[in-house]
C-alpha cells in the first residue's frame, strides 16, 4: 500500500548520491511517495560536472523513472502564485491583522463612536470556585 505522504524531492536532495539513495530507498519501502519534476531533474543535471551529468542523464534518471513510475510530476505551472507568497504581502497582512486585533481590544468597553478619550476600566475577573 503506497504511503499517503508525498514528498517533493528538490534538486539539492537529488544532487547528493548518498542522500538521493537514502531517500529513494525510504520511498521504495513506502515511507513516503517520492515526487519530482523534469524542471527539478534539469536543475540537478545543470549543477553536475559534465561527465557525471552524462552518466546521470543516460543511466540514473531512466533507472529511477523505471522504479518510481508515478514520481514525475507533470501538468503544473511553477510560476503560478498560490495565496500570499510574497514576503511583503504576508508581512502587510500580518501587520493589518495585528493592528485590527489591538484596535478591537482597545475599543472594548467603550460605546461605539463615543470618542471621549477616557480610559476603559479594567475587566473584573470572576471569583475562583
Amino acid at each position: 500500500m503506497p504511503s499517503p505522504v508525498k514528498a517533493l524531492l528538490d534538486a539539492n536532495v537529488l544532487y547528493s548520491n548518498h542522500l538521493r539513495n537514502l531517500l529513494l530507498q525510504l520511498a521504495q519501502n513506502d515511507l513516503f511517495d517520492a515526487r519530482w519534476s523534469e524542471r527539478i531533474e534539469q536543475e540537478w543535471l545543470r549543477n553536475m560536472e559534465p561527465l557525471t551529468r552524462e552518466r546521470i542523464a543516460s543511466s540514473t534518471i531512466p533507472l529511477i523513472r523505471t522504479w518510481f513510475t508515478d514520481a514525475l510530476v507533470v501538468g503544473f505551472d511553477p510560476e503560478r502564485v498560490i495565496g500570499a507568497t510574497h514576503s511583503k504581502t504576508r508581512m502587510a497582512r500580518r501587520e493589518q491583522s495585528t493592528a485590527s486585533h489591538f484596535y478591537s481590544r482597545s475599543r472594548k468597553g467603550k460605546k461605539s463612536g463615543c470618542g471621549d478619550g477616557h480610559k476603559t476600566p479594567p475587566l473584573k475577573r470572576p471569583p475562583l470556585s
